[in-house]
């Protein structure tokens, strides 16, 4: 599904998809899956993030990583493709996450909305989401070691 320019949000059978890599042109994946569930890429920018899909699960960590990957990708004008096994939770997460850092939306929940707009099965389990909160309402202020307003 497409996000934003360049953006997408998938699942691991359409980063698995030769036919979905070539049609979109993807240049950079971003992968979030749990452990040995990782895709393999060739000639494809990767990063890899290994958690499982469970409220209690600290996705914290990667949004300032992850976001900056995203946007150097972006900038660099490459095509992106987030993705975790079934595109609803974590990957949904690490692109709300990113929206509110590139200071797209002004909240969680309108990350999580402009994200659901694009990919209605997007779902941020009840632990992420409140990651999220926690993200929108001073983490994402850190840009770049820099405190700004989001």
């Amino acid at each position: 599904s497409r996000i934003a320019p360049r953006l997408y949000l998938g699942d691991a059978r359409t980063a698995r998809s030769p036919h979905a890599m070539n049609k979109f042109r993807f240049t950079h994946v971003l992968s979030i899956t749990a452990p040995r569930k990782r895709c393999m890429f060739h000639g494809i920018r990767t990063y890899s993030c290994v958690l499982e899909d469970e409220e209690d699960q600290n996705i914290y960590q990667f949004f300032r990583a992850t976001s900056k990957w995203i946007a150097q990708a972006l900038d660099a004008g490459g095509v992106v493709l987030v993705h975790c096994e079934m595109g609803i939770s974590r990957s949904a997460t690490l692109v709300c996450a990113y929206l509110l850092w590139r200071r797209e939306v002004a909240s969680a929940q309108q990350a999580i909305a402009a994200v659901k707009s694009q990919r209605w099965r997007a779902e941020p389990n009840p632990g992420f989401e409140r990651h999220l909160v926690r993200w929108s309402g001073r983490g994402c202020r850190l840009r770049c070691g820099k405190r700004t307003h989001c």
